[in-house]
């Protein structure tokens, strides 16, 4: 960031012993795994969106971890990395119904919660997952598809710019009100991934909604079920 400062205003000039303290060492990136070791032994997958960008000055923009991964190549290098447990832990109990939230590269945590469900007999599996284009961003399709024929996952999608109106994973939560109603009401869990903007919110405001709407709660008593919810565990988010 700093660098494209300067290179945005060349006339800035910074004496050469303030470097140091002006640029910091690069920090560790963190990324969500999302694979899960007994589908894949040995093995850890990533799904990571290539940052790039113009600045409001229509300067293109690199991020500088994901411009050197889109660079690698297969056994060309090692890569050092540094693996910590994350926030969110599933149920015990496979029979438990779960409803997985992911827009975008948040479905990656989802991705490796759902394999592992799959792999230990879980059917119960209820993706929620949106995208700005059906073509170009429906991450790991096919996968989900084998799924669903094999019914071990229920899959609803929304794609925020292939029509005329806008569409997000709390529009489809509403579309299937009842279901997700269901599912609540059997003490099914939710998990949530994916950009902390206005998503976890708008999320949140959907399931309030439906509460009260399908389980005919008061506002009052819908915000203290969601409450109760996360204190329980019933209702986790990791979110960036």
């Amino acid at each position: 960031m700093i660098v494209e400062v300067l290179q945005d205003f060349p006339s800035a000039k910074i004496p050469l012993e303030y470097i140091p303290d002006m640029f910091p060492e690069l920090q560790p990136r963190q990324y969500s795994i999302s694979s899960s070791s007994k589908a894949h032994p040995n093995q850890i997958h990533l799904t990571v969106a290539i940052v790039q960008y113009k600045t409001k000055l229509q300067k293109p923009r690199r991020g500088v971890c994901t411009k050197w991964m889109s660079g690698l190549r297969p056994d060309a290098c090692e890569i050092p990395v540094i693996i910590t447990r994350g926030t969110m832990r599933l149920p015990i109990s496979i029979s438990t119904p779960i409803i997985f939230i992911g827009p975008g590269t948040g479905v990656s945590v989802m991705r490796a919660f759902i394999e592992h469900r799959v792999y230990e007999g879980a059917t119960e599996n209820y993706l929620f997952f949106g995208c700005r284009y059906h073509d170009k961003d429906f991450y790991y399709q096919e996968q989900w598809n084998r799924y669903v024929d094999e019914r071990k996952l229920k899959l609803f999608v929304a794609f925020s710019r292939d029509q005329g109106k806008r569409i997000y994973v709390q529009h489809i939560l509403r579309d299937n009100a009842k279901l997700v109603y269901e599912i609540l009401d059997r003490k099914g869990h939710v998990y949530i991934s994916g950009r902390s903007d206005n998503m976890p919110n708008d999320v949140m405001n959907a399931f309030k909604s439906i509460l009260i709407s399908e389980g005919k709660m008061t506002d009052e008593e819908a915000e203290k079920y969601m409450i109760r919810m996360e204190k329980e565990k019933r209702y986790q988010q990791e979110v960036w």
